[in-house]
């Protein structure tokens, strides 16, 4: 019944699409579909490049002075859409992006507390009542409304330093405030019971048993995008630097990089994803930040191994600020530094690694772009990659809806 059901499923998925592009099926007699018959009807209405040609995105028509501007501006929802986790009241208001990722609610919880307690200081500025509003997003849309210029808030904290290098290689002006506001680290993750056999083989559990294990076939990890999660991304430049610290994008790293992501169970969207697959038996390790490690109780049969570059949420100023607002982020890290917001944080599972160093060391925006088209062009290894969309057609979707939902499919 199990095969069936999936099979109707399948072949159900497979009209919506050919409804959507415009394809049609002749009329003929009902078939019954059984376990027997399924897989052979599914290879009968199979899609291949062949039988529907692939349709060219269109790009959404702009006017002469806006010809230099990304497209993606056109997909973004409107800021409003997205509620201020804290809402300052200040004269001299500062308006801070905080990107989260796998631990966005503890994260949010301890960036909220601080805001909160430093609007009730009721601090002046320039005989100003200063402010901090926070604004908490997915990690990839926030940098996605500051690359594209749709959305600049005064202040951005990200997971780590490597962000505020993408930005400034792709022309955003941010200048670092604080290189810690909340203590953090990354690291890759290991089922107990494959730690202890990798363990009693090679003596130790290190990066380098890691990378013998993966190539042949010892361990399935996986890790997340770096094209939108901090920590895909600083897992990616971190294996390029183990490969030749000296060196990172030599022709041995690169070769052997290559070797390595050939290897890979998977790479996925987010870090739920992975922790999907561990359960369902087909990855041993994947990455994430140690934080969100020990605050997820259903990771307790798992081991934690710190690597890479510090996940230490350093403070951004964003744009051109006036010397009042600088001045405003600035007495807002600070707040980070006390006491009880460094006791809380605690309580969080945040600032636990605080004698581990980072790996990498990493100063070039040039070499983080250079890093992501290398992954790019590796990133399937030898695989073939199709992608379907699934599109919802009834007449719900009449009008505008239809209409937007096309052009952002031809854009994707």
């Amino acid at each position: 019944m199990k095969k069936i059901r999936t099979a109707l499923i399948f072949l159900l998925t497979v009209c919506m699409v050919f409804s959507f592009t415009g394809c049609i099926f002749e009329e003929e007699e009902p078939v019954l579909v059984t376990s027997e018959n399924a897989v052979e009807l599914l290879n009968s209405y199979s899609i291949s490049t062949e039988e529907v040609p692939l349709k060219e995105g269109e790009l959404p028509e702009v006017s002469d002075s806006e010809t230099s501007v990304p497209p993606i501006i056109y997909e973004l929802p409107d800021i409003s859409n997205y509620d201020l986790a804290v809402k300052g009241e200040g004269d001299l208001d500062v308006e801070v992006f905080l990107p989260i990722e796998n631990n966005g609610s503890s994260i949010l919880e301890l960036v909220s507390y601080v805001a909160e307690g430093f609007n009730a200081k009721n601090i002046m500025v320039d005989g100003k009542k200063a402010s901090v509003s926070v604004r908490a997003l997915e990690a990839a849309l926030a940098e996605e409304y500051i690359l594209n210029g749709t959305y600049f808030p005064k202040g951005y904290i990200a997971a780590n330093e490597l962000y505020g290098l993408l930005m400034q290689e792709n022309g955003i002006d941010v200048s670092m405030v604080s290189e810690k506001t909340v203590g953090n680290t990354m690291g890759i993750v290991i089922e107990k019971a494959k730690y202890e056999e990798l363990k009693n083989k090679y003596g130790e559990v290190t990066i380098q048993t890691i990378v013998k294990a993966n190539e042949v076939g010892e361990i399935a990890i996986g890790y997340t995008n770096p094209t939108n999660n901090p920590t895909g991304l600083n897992f990616v430049i971190s294996m390029l630097s183990y490969f030749d610290a000296g060196n990172p994008m030599s022709f041995e790293a690169t070769t052997d990089f290559s070797r390595f992501q050939s290897a890979v169970s998977q790479v996925s969207f987010d870090t739920t994803q992975m922790k999907n697959a561990v359960e369902n038996g087909a990855l041993d390790a994947f990455v994430m930040e140690y934080q969100a490690f020990e605050a997820d109780e259903s990771l307790s049969d798992f081991e934690f191994m710190p690597f890479g570059t510090r996940h230490d949420n350093p403070l951004y100023a964003v744009g051109t600020l006036s010397e009042t607002e600088l001045e405003v982020l600035k007495l807002f890290a600070d707040d980070f530094n006390l006491t009880e917001v460094q006791e809380y944080g605690k309580s969080l599972g945040f600032g636990k690694n605080e004698n581990y160093e980072s790996t990498v060391t990493i100063s070039s925006g040039d070499f983080i772009m250079t890093v992501l088209n290398l992954w790019k062009e590796n990133k399937a290894a030898e695989s073939n990659i199709s992608v379907i969309f699934v599109a919802d057609v009834s007449g719900s979707m009449a009008g505008d809806n239809i209409e937007n939902l096309q052009k952002s499919l031809l854009n994707a």
